[in-house]
């Protein structure tokens, strides 16, 4: 009988012909450019095409960087991922959505630097549907027919909580700019900062909340532009009682065709949860400046200039520290300060009253500088005290207690006030 020969060279063979190839972990960072191919491993040397074959690439909570300008195509992201477009990246959309949200309840999504264009014809530029956060920085969005960007919070997770933060964000010619969603139990909150919303068809900014009366949001937009609008600069419809609060800061709301901004739905004395703060804006050139529910003012903003003139639901007075009515009185003067959103408190002087003042104390000064002129300049600084508390002015008082000032100080005496172990 013949015995089997199995040689360590035979074996060798068999085994390098398995396919025992290790699995690669996914990148953490990959790369596409214009001359990129989707068969590209998506590295430095060797870029991918689209947004979508480097999305599918990438790791989670990895980046997507873009190396030149081109066209890099729609894309669903379904992980956190972080797309760097450097200001030249770009998407055009024909139909549909350009940059579809669908991630986990954990998973945070920033957008940098993209130009996402609808061409007319595209549904939504950027459009939120699951995930923690979206952060949208630097980016121009244009040209869609529903909204620019869509914070559709609507479809989380009972009791989820989304984050939606725009900044440094130019949208135009939209239906909305921006369009927050919420009803159920959805808890949306966010910040909008040098955000730039106009041209739009209907609103620049626009939050919808309705459903449960559970739902809650709370956003702060600041140092933005929401202006020429077909519609609403800033339009918060409330179609339920749930509480909803937005802070304006140093917002215009300029040349919209109805409201600059406005509350719509339940008014305050059904539904006193919803406010909407403003201070430190400007809101002119509208068919109506403010309108519907709770609007409270700080008694800081610019409001004129409009076809009708809103009056703010309430106005913080900034000596009491609390809320006071802003309804006109019969004192005609009184009543322009509030349609201009001015405060007048009782006990603080007009206006009037203090440029008489100023007057006159300007007077005074220029009496004792003609006084003090010919002098020496330590002889010149007590001559003028001098002939200043001769005048009458309350003001040098104040100059008067400061020990020695206007002083004719020696050489002898600075030599003495800075001798040896003084220290300063």
């Amino acid at each position: 009988m013949k015995r089997a020969l199995f040689s360590p060279a035979v074996a060798l063979l068999a085994v390098g012909s398995l396919n025992l190839t290790p699995a690669h972990a996914q990148p953490a960072r990959v790369f596409v450019a214009a001359q990129g191919s989707d068969s590209n491993p998506c590295t430095f040397a060797q870029p991918c095409l689209s947004f979508q074959h480097a999305h599918d690439t990438v790791a989670a909570g990895g980046v997507i960087d873009v190396l030149s300008p081109a066209d890099y195509g729609a894309v669903t992201i379904t992980k956190a991922i972080s797309i760097q477009g450097h200001g030249f990246a770009g998407l055009a959309v024909t139909s549909g959505g350009g940059i579809t949200v669908n991630a986990g309840a954990s998973d945070k999504v920033s957008l940098r630097g993209l130009l996402i264009d609808g061409l007319g014809s595209g549904s939504t530029g950027i459009g939120f549907n699951t995930g923690a956060s979206l952060d949208v920085q630097k980016c121009l969005i244009r040209n869609f027919t529903a909204n620019g960007i869509n914070f559709n919070a609507a479809t989380n997770a009972p009791t989820a909580t989304s984050a939606l933060f725009v900044s440094d964000t130019h949208l135009a010619a939209n239906f909305n700019g921006i369009r927050v969603f919420a009803a159920a139990n959805w808890v949306p909150t966010g910040t909008f900062d040098r955000v730039v919303a106009v041209g739009n068809g209907n609103a620049g900014l626009q939050f919808l909340l309705r459903g449960a009366a559970t739902a809650v949001a709370n956003f702060t937009v600041s140092d933005s532009d929401f202006s020429n609008n077909g519609v609403d600069g800033v339009n918060v419809a409330v179609q339920t009682s749930s509480p909803i609060s937005v802070m304006l800061r140093n917002v215009v709301a300029s040349n919209n065709g109805t409201h600059g901004v406005v509350v719509a739905g339940p008014g305050p004395s059904v539904n006193p949860n919803v406010v909407v703060w403003i201070t430190k804006s400007t809101i002119t050139g509208n068919a109506s400046s403010i309108a519907g529910g709770q609007i409270t003012s700080f008694g800081d903003n610019s409001i004129a200039g409009n076809t009708f003139e809103g009056v703010p639901t309430n106005t913080i007075s900034r000596d009491s520290g609390g809320l006071s009515s802003s309804a006109p009185t019969d004192d005609g003067r009184r009543a322009r300060c509030v349609a201009a959103n001015w405060t007048m408190p009782s006990g603080r002087p007009s206006r009037t009253v203090q440029g008489r003042r100023a007057n006159r104390l300007l007077t005074h000064i220029s009496a004792a500088l003609d006084a003090a002129r010919p002098r020496r300049r330590g002889d010149r600084i007590a001559t003028f005290f001098a002939a200043l508390r001769e005048s009458g002015s309350g003001t040098s008082r104040r100059f008067a207690a400061v020990p020695n000032f206007g002083r004719d100080r020696s050489k002898a005496d600075m030599r003495r006030r800075s001798g040896a172990g003084r220290s300063y």
